[in-house]
């Protein structure tokens, strides 16, 4: 029995189904009673489903209810006008196709032009997303769910869609779409980036996406091959990477054979091996095939033109920028590429200096009110910079503002006008974007738009969003988990956050996310005494870490929530070990309440959360995890940790098991024997740190001197830099390690086989604490010349030779940079010999006390443009080397002639005698 138009507004409880007359077709109601169309098993596994409250419903009925997004699990596919339910049934080992029978039926399943673009996706992209040839795959018809209409009389008179449909990039109504109109005249050559173009008005709604031209004639296989096999890093050997780039050529040359010759007769493609492995083609490379790939898919011509303008004519990390462009005009506006192209040859092609405004150009051609708003911005309006570069070719992620415009453009293409002003209306936005601020865009805009584009504009309109701190990304973080697992909109439901999320709340929103998917977990939190009465702002870090403990594991939260350090408040350190035993349950569960149940946790400090960092990190690899196991049986442990043997547990877990795979049982035994090993403890306080702990634990026909002289290299390095010691606790192993090594957080490993006195390798491991910053040259050549400072200035160099003649694989740092260990010896030690040579002969330029100063300030910029997210890089140019080099030592200097010499010794040392490059 249908349900009353009068009943139609009713609230269904969570679960319900409601299914439609006549149909096999489900909606199901969620914790807010709105519906949602089930697309398959798969789609609703997991989910509260009340079979008992079952109601049907006529079609009109149904259209009065409150109607959310589809539930899919591999949406919706559009190949030329018909869209498909991708039906994926938990049985089946392959999706099937079924055919919608009209666009009435895609509005009644919750598609409108709100989330089109979120849910129906063309060939290509879903191939790409779910990895499956769409020709492969079986295909039936969906059975109806609106009516269909009656046969049309005899007379041909067109008849209008019933209903009107959403509006998608690519209509899907029965009339065939009329032909784009032709591409306007080219306007003059553009200057380097090219102002708006007085063109015509463009049409204010996407025109129907145009058939692909016809696919060229294939060249023959053997010529592909032939091409191919002609390439270095082909005859080198592939790995797997390699071998996906050579089927990428081989589907060129079968597709777009003017591409495929482009590419392969470019001399960028052969000269990859100064930045690459000899197995594995650059990634800048594999990117660029991997783009002209997805373009000529959709427009081998278009292909073939971009292949042989000027910006491809050596191959950049660089050239990536607008590749990606074209590859997302190709996915959001594919009617506008052909014009775009079209304008580009007309004026020469692009150059490498319109890279990055590529989509501007775009936008200025196409969409030119959106481009004028962005071009008002200031940062854009002083050149848009261009993404930094790692050191072998790289994009360097997508903190930059040419990824920004591009993102911007596309926000343009899918229809987020709302989204678009919302950002650019927030002051933040106009100043610039710091690396957190572009994180919280990209995560708002890549991550969460494309399921949920209403709730998302909701979000990015909340007052949270007004100034960005780094709870705010928190935040962003735990909406996108929400997203992920369907609960967004009803975690913004919830009583506390009806109003949406203020500053100060990323306390209140965890809460709230626990008690929405664990709330006998999310009890035992607010239970806590310093949680019921009020969480201020240094307890925040702690219900966020318990908040995601809860989530993951009830039984772990349970054996942490009666420990006494959770009951009377949370430390630093003992947040610390809340992020540990999270993320050792994500993987193993029993062992992460083994561990909160052993002696050793009773109370946490600096030492317990040093060994549990070691532990965790032997979790989720099986060969590692096997090692462990190992460990905590050995006789002297008996499967529990005391506080007296974390220091023994610390020193196996850092250097028993190597990367490589290789378990040193003899260094085990020895470790684990207490007759053979001494373990120490100190506390110092330093001027700038004040209380650091070291742990030392050595073999014992080792010198007890050894703690000492750790404690007189400490003093000296933080003494030495100006700048507080980074970490609160070092923790140094002195045996037949095999290798010492030392790096950031603080474990030294010190090989026995070295002087007795160490005073060469502890310097040098102990320096890397504050300089484990890359390229690997400033790592190495820093902690030479600290070594040199801790000895007085003499000779700690070992047999490493001050000068660059003694490097014979580079003849200055930028080609050093360049190198990889398949293209630069092990043993020829370049990375420490010019990195000491540099900072040696700065040192003797600058004097003393300039070169400290000029020292620490290297140091200083460096770490935070690493770990601070909320600044502005001082440096965000491809070859930043120099950039820090200079604002370090040259910003400073005591006069313009110091500074001048300075500079130029710094080009020297980078670029070579020529100096800096033009």
């Amino acid at each position: 029995m249908a349900l009353p138009v009068t009943l139609a507004q009713q609230v269904f409880v969570h679960g319900a189904v409601v299914a439609l007359q006549g149909t096999p077709h489900l909606w199901i109601a969620d914790e807010q009673g709105v519906l949602h169309w089930g697309g398959d098993t798969r789609a609703l596994a997991g989910r509260h489903i009340n079979w008992s409250a079952r109601t049907e419903v006529s079609v009109a009925g149904l259209r009065e209810l409150p109607m959310g997004d589809p539930w899919l699990s591999a949406g919706l596919l559009k190949q030329g006008d018909p869209i498909y339910l991708v039906k994926w049934e938990t049985e089946w080992p392959r999706p099937r196709l079924l055919h919608i029978q009209s666009i009435a039926d895609v509005e009644l399943f919750g598609i409108d032009e709100s989330n089109y673009g979120n849910f129906v996706l063309d060939v290509t992209t879903w191939e790409a997303r779910y990895g499956i040839s769409v020709a492969s795959l079986e295909r039936a018809e969906l059975p109806p769910a609106v009516p269909t209409a009656a046969p049309p009389a005899p007379t041909p008179v067109p008849t209008p869609v019933p209903t009107p449909a959403p509006r998608p990039p690519s209509p899907p109504s029965p009339p065939p779409p009329p032909p784009p109109p032709p591409p306007p005249p080219p306007p003059p050559p553009p200057p380097p980036r090219p102002a708006p173009t007085p063109a015509p008005t463009p049409a204010p709604t996407p025109e129907p996406t145009p058939e692909p031209t016809p696919v060229p004639t294939p060249i023959p296989e053997s010529d592909v091959n032939e091409a191919i096999d002609q390439i270095a890093w082909v005859q080198d050997g592939l790995s797997a990477n390699g071998e996906q780039a050579v089927e990428r050529l081989r589907e060129l040359g079968r597709i777009s054979p003017d591409a495929f010759w482009a590419l392969v007769r470019n001399p960028g493609i052969h000269a990859t091996s100064i930045r690459s492995t000899s197995l594995t083609p650059a990634p800048m490379v594999r990117g660029i095939l991997w783009y002209t790939v997805l373009i000529a898919r959709k427009y081998p011509a278009a292909a073939a033109t971009i292949t042989t303008m000027p910006f491809l004519e050596t191959f950049n990390g660089l050239d990536l920028v607008p590749l990606r462009t074209l590859d997302t005009i190709v996915l959001r506006a594919p009617h506008e590429l052909k014009r775009t192209v079209s304008y580009l040859a007309a004026v020469g092609g692009l150059t490498d200096d319109q890279r990055t405004s590529l989509p501007l150009l775009h936008l200025e051609q196409w969409h030119p009110e959106a481009a004028q708003a962005i071009e008002a911005l200031p940062w854009v309006q002083d050149g848009i910079s261009p993404p930094p570069l790692t050191i072998d070719g790289g994009l360097k992620g997508t903190r930059d503002e040419a990824r920004m415009v591009m993102n911007m453009m596309e926000w343009q293409l899918r229809g987020y006008q709302g989204h678009f002003s919302t950002f650019l209306s927030r002051a933040w936005f106009q100043d610039g974007l710091t690396p957190l601020e572009h994180e919280i865009v990209r995560t708002l805009m890549e991550s969460m738009t494309s399921a949920h584009s209403q709730l998302s504009l909701q979000i990015v309109q909340m007052p949270f969003l007004e100034s960005i701190d780094e709870d705010d990304l928190r935040i962003v973080y735990l909406l996108q988990e929400a997203t992920w697992a369907g609960e967004l909109r009803s975690l913004l439901a919830r009583p506390a956050l009806r109003n949406g999320i203020d500053d100060g709340q990323l306390a209140v929103l965890a809460l709230e996310y626990l008690g929405l998917r664990k709330p006998e977990a999310a009890a035992k939190v607010e239970a806590l005494s310093w949680v019921e009465d009020g969480v201020d702002s240094s307890e925040v870090d702690a219900v966020f870490r318990l908040h995601e403990l809860g989530l993951e594991s009830s039984a772990t939260l349970d054996a942490v929530v009666s420990k006494p350090w959770v009951v009377d408040g949370m430390s630093k350190p003992e947040v610390s070990m809340i992020f540990y035993v999270t993320t050792i349950a994500t993987r193993d569960e029993a062992l992460a309440v083994r561990l909160c149940q052993m002696p050793f946790l009773d109370a946490v400090d600096q030492t317990d959360v040093a060994a549990m960092s070691r532990l965790f990190l032997f979790v989720f690899d099986e060969a590692r995890r096997s090692f462990l196991d190992r460990v905590l049986s050995h006789p002297t442990l008996g499967g529990v940790i005391e506080d007296d043997d974390r220091g023994m547990v610390t020193a196996v877990l850092l250097t028993g098991y190597h990367s490589s795979g290789t378990q040193r049982d003899d260094l085990v035994a020895t470790l684990m024997d207490p007759a053979q090993v001494v373990s120490e403890e100190r506390t110092v306080t330093l001027p700038l740190a004040g209380d650091v702990i070291l742990s030392v634990l050595r073999a014992n026909e080792i010198s007890a001197d050894v703690m000492d002289y750790l404690e007189q290299v400490v003093r000296v390095h933080e003494e030495y830099m100006g700048v507080p010691f980074p970490v609160d606790f070092v923790f140094m192993v002195v045996a037949d390690v095999g290798r010492s090594g030392g790096g950031a957080s603080g474990f030294l490993t010190i090989d026995d086989s070295w002087s007795p006195d160490f005073t060469y390798v502890i310097p040098h491991e102990a320096a890397h604490i504050y300089w484990a910053i890359p390229p690997r040259w400033l790592q190495e050549g820093s902690a030479e010349f600290m070594t040199w400072i801790a000895n007085g200035k003499g000779t700690p160099l070992h047999t490493f030779t001050i000068g660059v003649d003694s490097c014979s694989s580079a003849s200055n740092l930028s080609e050093l940079e360049r190198k990889t260990p398949a293209t630069i010896s092990s043993a020829s030690h370049c990375h420490y010999r010019m990195g000491f040579a540099l900072f040696h002969d700065l040192y003797n330029s600058l004097g003393d006390a300039e070169f400290r100063r000029g020292f620490g300030e290297l140091f200083r910029t460096l770490d935070a443009d690493r770990s601070d997210l909320s600044r502005q890089p001082k440096c965000v140019v491809t070859e930043s080397s120099p950039c820090y080099l200079k604002a370090a030592f040259v910003a400073g200097a005591s006069s313009p002639e110091a500074a001048a010499r300075t500079s130029d010794l710094i080009d020297r040392w980078y670029y070579g005698p020529q100096g800096a490059s033009p």
